[in-house]
């Protein structure tokens, strides 16, 4: 099985414990960041790179989709993708909308600025730090039960370490990873342009 790790939120101060993990285990992640957070800590969008992980776009801010008019959306994505170019020198190929909300305006939006869509298959709540051991169950459940699905997005997030996550994300991974490579032979992938 190949497995796909996405982040959503970040970054944060709560990242480099997670790309720390990551380079332990030679895994190559896509980060949909948050522009507002991206601007916040420009080091870590840096080492993101540097270690070559994908950056993808999450949004300028969390503002759902769905609070916002066809024209703020449109405006929206325009100057997060201007600062990404203009900062990092960073042209995201893939989108994932805050809270997972597609709307029509975020999807014309995309495809005018050459986004792909990417969403996920696994996700458990890591971002609520409570009871760590049931989300790193829920989360093997899910990606070991469906033995036909042969590709998997799992999507975490590494946003605000210090209001929500409280460190639950990092030991999802230091839980998971070890037993999904080691006793069930799991890949780990980065995807390509044409993957989706």
């Amino acid at each position: 099985m190949k497995i796909y790790i996405s982040f959503d939120d970040g970054p944060s101060e709560g990242t480099p414990e997670i790309l720390d993990i990551l380079r332990e285990y030679n895994i190559k992640a896509i980060f949909f960041i948050l522009v507002q957070n991206a601007l916040k800590y420009p080091k870590l969008i840096r080492r993101e790179l540097k270690e070559g992980h994908q950056i993808g776009l999450h949004g300028l801010t969390h503002k759902s989709f769905n609070d916002m008019t066809a024209w703020e959306t449109q405006e929206q994505m325009e100057k997060a993708l201007r600062i990404l170019d203009a900062e990092f020198g960073i042209q995201p190929i893939y989108y994932r909308p805050s809270y997972g909300t597609v709307t029509l305006a975020g999807h014309q939006s995309a495809i005018k600025n050459n986004l792909k869509l990417m969403m996920w298959d696994v996700m458990e709540k890591d971002y609520r730090s409570a009871n760590p051991d049931r989300k790193i169950k829920y989360i093997m459940k899910q990606l070991l039960d469906d033995k036909e699905k042969v590709d998997q997005i799992l999507c975490m997030h590494d946003g605000f370490k210090n209001k929500a996550y409280g460190g639950c994300t990092a030991k999802i991974l230091n839980d998971i990873l070890p037993i999904l490579i080691n006793e069930h032979k799991c890949e780990f992938a980065q995807f390509t342009k044409d993957d989706i």
